[in-house]
Formats: structure tokens, C-alpha cells, sequence
């Protein structure tokens, strides 16, 4: 399952801000923007806690084999 590309969505609706002419419209897309943007960090932080927890538990079964050889 692949993630959606955020920080393109968060573009599209700066673009989108950036083309309207209504006052309410830019504010909306703005939100938008906001909002991808945090979807887009969150999910950054995510994958680097993710990527350290596979680190560390790589870390911990070598360290086990090492110590208790078949």
C-alpha cells in the first residue's frame, strides 16, 4: 500500500490559493495546505521512528545470536 505524496497535495492546493480570486476560497485552500503539510511531517516522523525501531530490534536478534550460537 503506497502513501499518498503529501507534500504535492499540500502544492496543488498553494497553486489552487495562489489562482482563486475570492477571499474565502484562498482561505480554504490555505487550511488545505496547512493540513497536508502536517499529514506530510507527521508521516516523515513516522517513518523515521519506524525505520529506528527495525534498527534496534535488527540490532537486539544479532546481538542475541551472537550470544547464544546454534
Amino acid at each position: 500500500m503506497s502513501s499518498p505524496d503529501y507534500h504535492a497535495l499540500a502544492a496543488s492546493s498553494r497553486c489552487q490559493a495562489d489562482a482563486t480570486t475570492l477571499d474565502n476560497v484562498r482561505d480554504r485552500w490555505l487550511r488545505s495546505e496547512a493540513s497536508w503539510t502536517e499529514l506530510a511531517d507527521r508521516s516523515q516522523r513516522s517513518e523515521k521512528m519506524r525505520d529506528k525501531l527495525i534498527a534496534e530490534k535488527a540490532a537486539e536478534r544479532a546481538a542475541l545470536q551472537a550470544a547464544n550460537p546454534a
